[in-house]
């Protein structure tokens, strides 16, 4: 069998695969950062500290994830929060992984609010899965109808995902490539319904769900710059405490 058949056939195999990567793809893209991350513009007041538990999962075409995310936040002056989150995410790929299929990752971030309804976040998550670890700082502006009873919000932001040390993942069937540099969109709308106010402001405890629509561009190394898109849901809850 010549070289050009061999890379044939495996390219018709691994177009099964669909693992954060693309289906004609023998490597997969690092995974970003906060996939079913849920925020809303207005900051906690100088203080204040919220602990939120979210849950959710999505996907595109043959992989499937869900997870927890449980976050810590506090708000350090006027318009400035800052947080601390812990996430586990677990890949559903057509094929079974061999080794484990979770992500285990944990991040910092601030949250400036420039405006009553308008918010800039910066994060920075770092983790590890069977490919590897990898770091992934994003960049966010958030807008929300802020009021007492229920904040509509949407939010739009540019992320980038770095391999550190990456392996080569094997699923049951196939050999892949080691995760590759990936950088790409994400985008979000919700609601936070408030089930208890604060006196100082509108923001409260409350449940927040919404969706996320997340792009991932990274080269493949052999077929040139690919792209994979992810659709995602989530619900959770947050205290808010003085």
């Amino acid at each position: 069998m010549t070289k050009q058949s061999i890379e044939v056939s495996a390219r018709v195999t691994i177009g099964v695969v669909l693992l954060w990567a693309s289906g004609c793809s023998p490597f997969i893209h690092s995974p970003p950062g906060r996939p079913i991350a849920l925020d809303t513009a207005q900051t906690l007041a100088k203080g204040e500290t919220g602990i939120q538990v979210v849950g959710g999962g999505g996907g595109e075409l043959d992989l499937g994830f869900g997870g927890i995310a449980a976050r810590v936040r506090h708000g350090f002056a006027k318009k400035l929060d800052g947080r601390l989150e812990l996430s586990a995410l677990k890949l559903n790929p057509e094929e079974p992984l061999v080794g484990t299929e979770w992500i285990f990752s944990a991040g910092t971030g601030i949250k400036y609010a420039f405006n009553p309804h308008f918010a800039f976040s910066v994060d920075v998550t770092g983790g590890g899965w069977e490919g590897g670890g990898f770091i992934s700082p994003e960049l966010k502006l958030i807008a929300g109808y802020e009021n007492p009873h229920a904040v509509p919000f949407v939010d739009v932001g540019y992320y980038t995902s770095h391999p550190i040390s990456p392996n080569s993942v094997s699923t049951t069937e196939t050999l892949l490539g080691p995760p590759t540099f990936t950088h790409g969109w994400t985008t979000g709308v919700g609601l936070r319904i408030v089930t208890s106010t604060i006196e100082r402001h509108a923001l409260g405890s409350g449940l927040i769900l919404g969706m996320r629509f997340t792009g991932a561009y990274f080269d493949d190394r052999v077929y040139g710059s690919d792209r994979r898109t992810y659709i995602s849901g989530a619900m959770g809850f947050e205290v808010v405490v003085p």
